[in-house]
Protein backbone atom coordinates (compact mmCIF):
# COMPACT_ATOMS: atom_id res chain seq x y z
CA UNK A 1 0.00 0.00 0.00
CA UNK A 2 1.40 3.38 -0.97
CA UNK A 3 -0.32 6.72 -0.46
CA UNK A 4 1.13 10.14 -1.25
CA UNK A 5 -0.82 13.31 -0.53
CA UNK A 6 -1.23 15.64 -3.47
CA UNK A 7 -2.05 18.56 -1.17
CA UNK A 8 1.02 18.59 1.10
CA UNK A 9 4.43 17.04 1.48
CA UNK A 10 3.67 15.75 4.96
CA UNK A 11 2.18 12.41 3.90
CA UNK A 12 4.05 9.82 1.81
CA UNK A 13 2.89 6.59 3.46
CA UNK A 14 4.12 3.10 2.66
CA UNK A 15 2.85 -0.12 4.24
CA UNK A 16 3.94 -3.69 3.57
CA UNK A 17 2.95 -7.09 4.90
CA UNK A 18 5.25 -10.04 4.40
CA UNK A 19 5.57 -13.77 4.96
CA UNK A 20 8.79 -15.78 4.58
CA UNK A 21 9.34 -19.50 5.06
CA UNK A 22 12.82 -21.01 4.91
CA UNK A 23 13.86 -24.64 5.28
CA UNK A 24 17.56 -25.43 5.66
CA UNK A 25 18.85 -29.01 5.51
CA UNK A 26 22.50 -29.46 6.41
CA UNK A 27 24.60 -32.61 6.62
CA UNK A 28 28.06 -32.66 8.19
CA UNK A 29 30.18 -35.68 7.29
CA UNK A 30 33.41 -36.31 9.16
CA UNK A 31 35.86 -38.42 7.08
CA UNK A 32 36.88 -41.68 8.78
CA UNK A 33 34.17 -41.39 11.43
CA UNK A 34 30.71 -42.80 11.95
CA UNK A 35 29.68 -39.57 13.71
CA UNK A 36 27.79 -37.74 11.01
CA UNK A 37 25.41 -34.95 11.82
CA UNK A 38 22.28 -33.77 10.11
CA UNK A 39 20.50 -30.55 10.98
CA UNK A 40 17.07 -29.42 9.80
CA UNK A 41 15.94 -25.87 10.44
CA UNK A 42 12.56 -24.34 9.63
CA UNK A 43 12.10 -20.60 10.01
CA UNK A 44 8.86 -18.74 9.32
CA UNK A 45 8.58 -14.96 9.60
CA UNK A 46 5.39 -12.89 9.38
CA UNK A 47 5.51 -9.12 9.66
CA UNK A 48 4.39 -5.64 8.74
CA UNK A 49 6.37 -2.49 7.95
CA UNK A 50 4.72 0.95 7.99
CA UNK A 51 6.57 4.21 7.41
CA UNK A 52 5.91 7.79 6.39
CA UNK A 53 8.16 10.47 4.88
CA UNK A 54 7.35 14.11 5.60
CA UNK A 55 8.97 16.67 3.29
CA UNK A 56 9.35 20.34 4.17
CA UNK A 57 11.57 23.32 3.40
CA UNK A 58 13.16 26.26 5.19
CA UNK A 59 14.58 29.62 4.14
CA UNK A 60 12.00 30.29 1.44
CA UNK A 61 12.48 26.87 -0.14
CA UNK A 62 16.29 27.02 -0.29
CA UNK A 63 16.79 24.29 2.32
CA UNK A 64 14.75 21.15 1.66
CA UNK A 65 14.47 18.38 4.25
CA UNK A 66 12.76 15.02 4.69
CA UNK A 67 11.96 13.10 7.86
CA UNK A 68 11.17 9.37 7.62
CA UNK A 69 9.67 7.52 10.59
CA UNK A 70 7.78 4.30 11.08
CA UNK A 71 7.51 0.92 12.71
CA UNK A 72 8.21 -2.69 11.82
CA UNK A 73 6.76 -5.69 13.63
CA UNK A 74 7.65 -9.31 12.93
CA UNK A 75 7.19 -12.67 14.53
Amino acid sequence: LNYKSTESGWVDLQARAYYNMIRLDERSITPGSTLNRRDETDLTTVGIDVNNTSRFSFAEGKVKSALTYGVEWYY
